[in-house]
């Protein structure tokens, strides 16, 4: 009997590589992808170790490439999981922050995740099912001084994701979107919010836990999740209350010191 196929993006650390475990230990093969090729590899070598029937591949690649999304379904044409995990952010403000830094970060989180959500939904009609995880963030629920354009990235995320979802509704493909809040990983460090991180260290939930979530959500085809209570409450007042004092708020919580 053929075991199904996950493709998981953005696998070589944090969320992903917690959700690569859960997928690996759930009967699932795998396609790891991230550019960090023997981060990957350590990754394929703990799964198949730990479940030596899965088949755990590694595909060191840039997913901000035109043929990316391409290259990708070439090689996991059968996939009935999509994880689209890669990603990343970067805290101050916007004007003290390059150009090419925002360019690389909508070109990631915005046109690949797209790309590869499209391209891989086409297949997936056309085998007549399949789930796509596109990971989202509680940033996308307002607007976020200090983090702007990381913010309205993961706003486009979600409206993208509630609307493709609508529109495959009947044809066996469900798009589904996850919302974590602050997360266990390495993001801090890329984002340059280290002192932010230690500062409210005890809300941050661990990688393992959002990805314990996550699998739940594929397992139900729950459409929209936000990652923990405290998480959840928190997006719902940010939009039922006054965007001026939702990001007078986020403004406090983001501002570098």
């Amino acid at each position: 009997m053929q075991r199904p196929l996950a493709v998981v993006t953005g696998a070589s650390s944090g969320i992903g590589e917690a959700l690569a475990l859960r997928l690996g230990s759930a009967g699932y093969d795998l396609l790891l992808v991230a550019r960090r090729e023997a981060l990957l590899t350590e990754l394929s070598a703990r799964i198949v170790r730990e479940h030596p029937e899965v088949r755990a591949d590694v595909f060191a690649l840039d997913l901000c490439t035109d043929d990316a999304a391409q290259k990708l379904l070439d090689r996991a044409p059968t996939a009935s999981v999509l994880v689209n995990n890669a990603g990343f952010g970067k805290v101050g403000e916007a004007l003290s922050i390059e150009n090419g830094v925002y360019e690389q970060m909508i070109a990631l989180n915005v046109a690949a995740l797209t790309q590869l959500t499209l391209t891989f939904a086409r297949r997936m009609v056309e085998r007549g099912g399949g789930t796509i995880l596109n990971v989202g963030s509680t940033s996308g629920f307002q607007p976020i001084p200090f983090q702007a354009v990381y913010a309205a990235t993961k706003a486009y995320v979600m409206s993208f994701s509630e609307a493709l979802s609508y529109e495959l509704r009947g044809k066996g493909v469900s798009v589904l979107g996850l919302y974590p809040g602050p997360t266990k990983t390495g993001f801090s460090e890329i984002a340059g919010a280290q002192e932010h991180a230690k500062k409210h260290a005890r809300v941050f939930m661990s990688a393992d836990a959002v990805a314990a979530l996550a699998m739940d959500q594929i397992k139900t085809g729950k459409e929209s999740v936000v990652a923990g209570k405290l998480n959840a409450v928190a997006a719902t007042l940010s939009q039922l209350g006054p965007r001026k004092a939702a990001r007078r708020v986020a403004a406090a919580i983001f501002k570098p010191r």
